[in-house]
């Protein structure tokens, strides 16, 4: 199968742009086969909010991890420590179909009852 579509060279990154629902997902399924035309954008953060768009490379570098290991475990903490749930998502893309879209590194539902609209954790299988 040939890849027709590209990136757009004249791209915009790290700041919100105006944009439709429609033509945000139209960008990301390009840029999501044609990582060869713009290698930067290979790990970059796709956001959607009430018609504005935000693609955003974040390096991810030592600090980074770091970073968001120390918040992972005083989350978890809190969560220990108040007898109070949480669950919690690392590298997630969240979408809500024509409203929004973030992929945080980071991102936890904390509750006294969690409800189940979250799909179960997928078991890993051999080949």
């Amino acid at each position: 199968m040939v890849n027709t579509l590209s990136a757009p060279q004249n791209l915009v990154t790290d700041d919100w742009v105006q944009s439709t629902w429609e033509k945000f997902l139209e960008l990301c399924d390009s840029l999501q086969v044609s990582h060869g035309d713009r290698p930067d954008l290979e790990k970059a953060k796709f956001y959607y909010d009430d018609g504005w768009m935000r693609i955003e490379i974040i390096p991810t570098g030592s600090g980074h991890s770091q970073d968001n290991t120390l918040l992972s475990q005083v989350v978890s903490l809190f969560g220990m420590f108040k007898t109070v749930r949480i669950k919690g998502f690392t590298g997630r893309s969240f979408r809500r179909a024509g409203l929004g879209e973030c992929q945080p590194d980071l991102a936890f539902y904390i509750a006294e009852e969690i409800p189940n609209p979250f799909p179960p954790k997928q078991q890993n299988r051999s080949i």
